[in-house]
Order: C-alpha cells, then sequence, then structure tokens
C-alpha cells in the first residue's frame, strides 16, 4: 500500500516517520497489556484479601461471642459495633453488620449512605459470600459479605476502587508515558545513526550521477558496502568506466583516427 503523502518526504525522513510509527503503535500495544494485565492482578490480589480479612473478621468474633463477657446481649452488640469501627480498609473501606430483618446495625458515614438503599440491603442479604459491585457518589465499591452463625446477621466489608486501583493506575499511566517517550527518543537517536551513513550514501551517489547527466566524469565512488547500496555504486563505477572509454573513441574519432579500437560494454551495447 502507497502513501502517497509520504512521497513529499526525503528517504531518510519517510523511513523515520514509518519506523517511529510502527515503533509507537507497538508500544502502545504493549502498554494496553501491561495496564490490563496490573490491573487484572490488583483486582483479584484486592478480592483474595479483602475475603481472607472479612473471614478472619468473622472468626474473631464468632470466637469472641463464646466468652462469657459478652453473654450479655447488650455488651456483645457493643463490642461487636466497636471491633467493626475500629477497622479500616484502605483509606474509606469499612466493615458493616446487618441485621436479618435488613436493618443496619454499625454506624456507617454519612457519604456512603447512598450505597446501603433498601435494595442493596436485599441484594447483600440474598447474595452471602460474593462479591457484589454497586456504583455511587463515591465511585464503584466492592461489597464482600457473609453469614455470621448467631441471629442470622450478616457480616460484611466494602472496599472502593479508587483506594486500591486509581493510585496504582497513576502509577502505570506514569510508567507507560515515561517508557513510551523513553523508547521514541532512543529509537529516534538509533535511527538516526542508523540511517545517516544511508543517507550520506545516496546523496554521494545522486551527486555523482548528477555530474554524469551534466557530462562531467566524477571519480571512482568509494562505498565499502555488500549491499544493494554498494551494489549500486559498483554499477555507478562501471557506468562511469563504460561512458569514459565512450567520450575517449568519439574523441579518437574527432581527430580523424578511424582506426580506434572499441570495446562494447556488452552484446547489447547500442
Amino acid at each position: 500500500m502507497r502513501i502517497k503523502i509520504l512521497d513529499r518526504f526525503k528517504l531518510k525522513v519517510r523511513f523515520s516517520i514509518i519506523v517511529v510509527l510502527m515503533v509507537t503503535i507497538t508500544m502502545l500495544l504493549m502498554s494496553l497489556i501491561v495496564y490490563f494485565s496490573r490491573k487484572n492482578s490488583t483486582f483479584e490480589m484486592t478480592e483474595q484479601n479483602t475475603t481472607n480479612q472479612l473471614y478472619d473478621l468473622k472468626d474473631f468474633l464468632e470466637l469472641c461471642e463464646k466468652i462469657p463477657e459478652y453473654t450479655n446481649e447488650e455488651k456483645k452488640t457493643e463490642f461487636i459495633l466497636e471491633t467493626l469501627k475500629s477497622k479500616e480498609y484502605y483509606d474509606n473501606g469499612f466493615a458493616f453488620l446487618i441485621s436479618h430483618n435488613g436493618r443496619v446495625l454499625s454506624n456507617i458515614p454519612e457519604k456512603f449512605s447512598g450505597y446501603f438503599s433498601h435494595d442493596a440491603i436485599s441484594t447483600l442479604l440474598r447474595n452471602p459470600d460474593q462479591k457484589i459491585e454497586r456504583t455511587g457518589d463515591f465511585n464503584n465499591a466492592w461489597f464482600f459479605t457473609t453469614k455470621l452463625s448467631y441471629e442470622d446477621h450478616t457480616l460484611g466489608i466494602v472496599v472502593f476502587e479508587q483506594d486500591f486501583w486509581h493510585p496504582i493506575r497513576r502509577d502505570v499511566f506514569r510508567l507507560i508515558i515515561i517508557g513510551i517517550s523513553g523508547g521514541l527518543i532512543f529509537f529516534t537517536i538509533l535511527l538516526h545513526f542508523i540511517m545517516q551513513p544511508l543517507s550520506n550514501h545516496l546523496i554521494s551517489l545522486s551527486r555523482n550521477i548528477n555530474k554524469m547527466a551534466l557530462g562531467v566524469f566524477p571519480k571512482h565512488i568509494s562505498i565499502d558496502r555488500n549491499d544493494e547500496i554498494g551494489e549500486i555504486a559498483i554499477s555507478i563505477n562501471e557506468l562511469i568506466d563504460g561512458l569514459r572509454k565512450t567520450a575517449d573513441f568519439a574523441s579518437e574519432i574527432g581527430d580523424g583516427n578511424y582506426e580506434y579500437d572499441y570495446n562494447p560494454l556488452s552484446d547489447n551495447d547500442v
């Protein structure tokens, strides 16, 4: 496929544009892979850690429930609520307790009350031991719940994506930007050192061909390469020798030396 707009540029610039675009696209694709890989690993780790913390809290509360000191219902409830209040999960996450009839027993911060609507509480009670996601004023929230062995209460922990994922996401974006910028600078410098000799050789070939177009025989081109540039230089040197012989022949004929031998360059030499 030919991109006509590139025809306006010289070969070095054209090649540089193509390479930089390819490198940029490749690095963007790699960045997307890194981003989603980090996101998946962070989400999986958060879910596993929060689930473990929930069941550790459940075991602790059920163990304390057997202590004689807390046989009094009022003392037991007070102890449970104080325990839940002391728990923090990331910056804003917290533990909560819901009774079997849907009444929230623990104190919930006012700014998170919208997450505990009647429908939300009903969903939490119907789906114990499952992760439930809800969206509210404080971004996406993850609810983890389980049933306590006594009084059919539902114990839960809620964590927020903006606490456990957004800071990591900013760091990932920062690293991606640094990686892409650094990669482009590196490849641009590397491309310059790769293309500069090639560009110099092409300029030398172009200048010699222009001289030949003006009837001037340039010196032999000295390019020690085994690639296509080297082959072009050999061909131009052979062309210079052939044209010089033709010019010498024409000069001899012009001087009246009709016996001067002329050796054709090939069987097809016109």
